[in-house]
């Protein structure tokens, strides 16, 4: 009985308990106060450590094309081959009669030189400023040089009746390559010869003194071989002139002799220049020119 007493008391003490919690709990909140105003910041914390790189993201679109640049200035002009020919070709025409005198009836023989190696070469008449007229054509030697052969100027009579006779004509060499040279023709009507054969030849001496003075001087050469001796025969100077060989634009003496009773002469020089195509020229002291294109190859 009293044990039953006893628990009947703790229990109802255990109650009061919990009522007088609740009761506290209610009186606790229903005696809070509003809000109070927010507290100032703390200082910031240490930065913390860098974390790991992470994975490159993809490509993007090209840019636009950018604005070209401003032009650079103008190269040097250059000298093409083709101008280099033009400059070292050269040709030289011979006939009958007279040196770079014919007429339409007459042969006359063309000597080139200076030319590209194995180069077709065309050889006309420029007979005005919208005709030409094709003498010839023909190849070179591997040293640049040929030698053409006219029987006479032939043609269609309508192309004939246009070049005026006694008047100078410019015949043209023209190569594949790009070589040209041109020289002077004179197209006569008829032209007086030089040599007058006569019965007497006790005359011959005389017709000589009186023509002699027409007689142009000219001069011949093999193809040179740098650093070596070469030949020149000259005609057409007068008896015992004293001639002096040189180079237009290069050494002014070579060598100098006296030509012989008849104006002919055998100079026989070194040649000291490097390959290419030179003018030769031989002045006398009495007043006789003469040239020649003269072709030096080097030595092998």
């Amino acid at each position: 009985m009293k044990l039953k007493l006893n628990s009947r008391v703790i229990h109802l003490f255990k109650l009061f308990l919990v009522l007088l919690t609740c009761i506290s709990l209610l009186l606790l909140i229903s005696c809070t106060g509003p809000a109070g105003p927010i507290g100032v910041d703390g200082p910031t914390g240490p930065e913390g450590e860098q974390g790991q790189q992470g994975d490159p993201g993809p490509a993007g679109p090209p840019g636009n094309r950018g604005l070209p640049g401003l032009p650079g200035p103008p190269g040097e002009q250059g000298v093409s081959e083709t101008v280099e020919s033009q400059l070292r070709a050269s040709i030289l025409i011979e006939t009958e009669i007279r040196p770079n005198l014919t007429t339409l009836n007459d042969s006359l023989e063309i000597f080139g030189s200076g030319f590209n190696p194995n180069e077709n070469v065309i050889i006309s008449l420029q007979i005005d400023d919208s005709l030409q007229l094709v003498l010839s054509d023909t190849v070179t030697s591997l040293s640049g040089a040929f030698k053409v052969l006219i029987e006479n100027i032939d043609a269609d009579p309508r192309v004939l009746s246009r070049i005026k006779l006694d008047e100078v004509y410019t015949v043209s060499a023209k190569g594949s390559g790009g070589s040209i040279a041109n020289a002077p023709l004179s197209i006569e009507s008829s032209i007086d010869p030089l040599i007058v054969v006569t019965d007497k030849a006790d005359d011959t001496e005389a017709n000589f003194e009186a023509l002699k003075d027409d007689l142009k001087a000219s001069i011949v050469a093999t193809v040179a071989v740098s650093g070596t001796r070469n030949s020149f025969w000259g005609s057409g100077f007068e008896s015992n002139e004293r001639v002096t060989l040189g180079i237009v634009g290069g050494p002014e003496f070579l060598v100098a002799r006296d030509a012989d009773s008849s104006g002919t002469i055998i100079l026989e020089p070194i040649i000291d220049l490097s390959a290419g195509v030179y003018t030769a020229i031989a002045i006398g002291d009495k007043g006789s020119i003469a040239t020649w294109p003269l072709v030096v190859v080097a030595e092998k």
